[in-house]
């Protein structure tokens, strides 16, 4: 966690770095979980199982919904709930990705070649299809006029006396039709999982056919972490989202450790 550029631990100061830290707003019930090397966070796909990274819109438990299943490539209807195993609840709005720590500010272009998985599904030479939408997504995040360097893919907390860095990227929890190989995931025929898959989908190889769309709900964070008189440590942090082509910020939202 902490080796070269990585610098991870010191999110973890009221915790462990085996297990994960929560945040919060002043005033608001939404909070955000950093994970460490907790296994959280495993995908169908078998990846995913270190430092993942949550939303969920309350962390007060509400009565279970059950998810709409759709069909890949067309529905992207995020659950309502999510069960949350080690809580034995269920909470509501949920979305999910990764995440990284450092000791100097590092680009969502970067960040994604370290494991966040900003730019879109990996992709091996032998495939068939191809869900490479980077290009697309990469000129819209050049396109940011309210993020701090008019760009979403520079750290806006370069320069500031930070600890660490934080760059992560979310996406809502949504599933959709399956088979009996996603059982041991979700316990139904359905894939569930954060929906950074091509918004329509993953396309044959070729020069005529559709090319894969950016997933249009995809959420980008950048944060510094600092000392804290009152909290020891908090979180200021810009979230980016997707919108007409190009992309906007909100910016220097202060998170601070939470209970969950």
């Amino acid at each position: 966690m902490d080796s070269g550029k990585f610098s991870s631990s010191p999110f973890f100061k009221l915790s462990s770095q085996y297990s994960y830290q929560a945040f919060s707003a002043s005033g608001y019930q939404d909070v955000w979980i950093l994970h460490g090397c907790d296994g959280a966070g495993i995908q169908t796909d078998c990846v995913g199982d270190i430092m993942y990274f949550e939303h969920f819109d309350s962390r007060f438990p509400v009565a279970g919904q059950d998810c709409l299943v759709g069909d890949y490539g067309r529905d992207h209807t995020q659950c309502p709930t999510f069960y949350h195993q080690g809580k034995k609840e269920s909470f509501p709005g949920y979305s999910c990705g990764w995440w990284r720590g450092y000791n100097r500010p590092v680009g969502l272009q970067e960040a994604n070649g370290d494991g966040i998985g900003a730019l879109g599904p990996h992709e091996n030479p032998g495939d068939t299809e191809t869900g490479d939408y980077s290009s697309s997504l990469l000129a819209a995040l050049r396109n940011c006029p309210t993020c701090a360097y008019g760009s979403a893919l520079t750290h806006p907390y370069e320069g500031t006396n930070a600890m660490a860095y934080f760059t992560g990227a979310s996406w809502p929890w949504i599933c959709t039709k399956g088979d009996s190989s996603d059982e041991p995931y979700s316990g139904s025929t359905a894939n569930c999982y954060c929906d950074n898959e091509p918004w329509n989908g993953r396309q044959t190889k070729n020069f005529l056919g559709a090319k894969p769309e950016y997933p249009a709900y995809a959420q980008f964070t950048y944060c510094g972490l600092y000392s804290d008189d009152s909290s020891q440590i908090k979180l200021v942090c810009d979230f980016i989202t997707l919108a007409n082509g190009g992309a906007k910020a909100q910016r220097g939202v202060e998170l601070f450790p939470a209970t969950f």
